[in-house]
């Protein structure tokens, strides 16, 4: 294991053929940063979503114009910018709270609806195909399905990418990536699995005013716009929470890779932001007393023009 922020790009440059290293090494940063880009826009979507679905399960009359979505993304999104930039010092002791969340909200959202709501056939959860995707093959549709399935066992390189900011990161990095594999992937099967057994009327859930099915699974279940209010809040604080992660990822990734030249105007996405650097510090040092503190997450050495001057621990 290379602890390097750069992750796979970099492992390619070390681990290819000599003659084919470098050009391997470009094409994975690229489809890597591409792809860690893409992913930070996921958390901001769904919670732009999933907030305009809980203003229709709680307004009547409520058509969710897609610009009120837009505009409830960039909210996130700031927000995200915020936390990850000013209140960087934060994030450490926040993650370990979210994983706590993460886990209490399985069985917070497990118990309530598969005692409430109707359960189905086993038929319809294991044997039963439906397609109601649009494609007329169900072979392509069922190959496009996967992509949700997938989601569960997508970002667990996120720590590889949060590894020049890790001690013995050679050794916990690798236990990061494996155990988010092995509880993602354990809880994400138990909650498709349930979903499908609390399922309910098709018809009624996939057409759903709200938006979303799984709100519909939730008030079909629960019989209370209140509680349903109420999980679906838990599972929106994970969005909004899962986007920190990404951005995180994502803006240390673009920032190894632009390090390396990778990218167009590398040497001006390498530099850390002194701006930032010095408005996290007063915050921080205002609010612990001033006493000054230091997390390795903003302390790169930077020079006057706030180029990064060294980027190993």
């Amino acid at each position: 294991m290379y602890p390097v922020s750069g992750g796979q790009y970099h492992w390619v440059a070390l681990l290819a053929p000599k003659d084919k290293a470098k050009f391997l090494s470009w094409l994975t940063g690229w489809v890597s940063m591409l792809g860690w880009q893409a992913a930070a826009s996921t958390g901001t979507y769904l919670a732009g979503t999933t907030i305009q679905s809980l203003l229709a399960l709680n307004i009547p009359g409520y058509e969710a114009p897609r610009w009120h979505a837009t505009l409830i993304m960039y909210a996130v999104l700031l927000l995200t910018i915020f936390v990850n930039t000013i209140l960087v010092r934060l994030l450490p002791g926040l993650e370990g709270l979210i994983l706590i969340l993460h886990v209490v909200g399985f069985f917070a959202v497990l118990i309530p609806i598969v005692h409430l709501a109707p359960i189905s056939t086993n038929a319809f959860v294991w044997t039963e195909f439906v397609n109601r995707s649009g494609y007329s093959s169900d072979g392509l549709s069922w190959l496009i399905g996967q992509s949700a399935s997938a989601v569960l066992f997508i970002g667990y390189d996120g720590a590889c990418h949060m590894a020049e900011e890790v001690t013995s990161a050679s050794k916990n990095v690798p236990k990061a990536m494996i155990a988010t594999v092995c509880i993602y992937g354990a809880l994400g099967l138990s909650t498709y699995i349930f979903l499908l057994y609390c399922f309910g009327n098709a018809d009624e859930t996939l057409s759903t005013p709200f938006g979303q099915p799984f709100i519909q699974i939730f008030e079909t279940a629960l019989n209370s716009r209140a509680a349903t209010t109420a999980l679906t809040c838990l599972l929106l604080s994970l969005y909004i929470f899962a986007t920190f992660n990404f951005v995180a990822s994502a803006s240390r990734q673009a920032w190894a890779f632009s390090r390396d030249n990778g990218l167009p105007y590398s040497r001006f996405f390498s530099k850390v932001s002194v701006l930032v650097n010095i408005l996290e510090y007063n915050w921080s040092n205002k609010n612990s007393g001033g006493q000054e503190t230091r997390h390795p997450i903003v302390d790169y050495p930077v020079d006057s023009n706030g180029e990064c001057t060294s980027w190993s621990h």
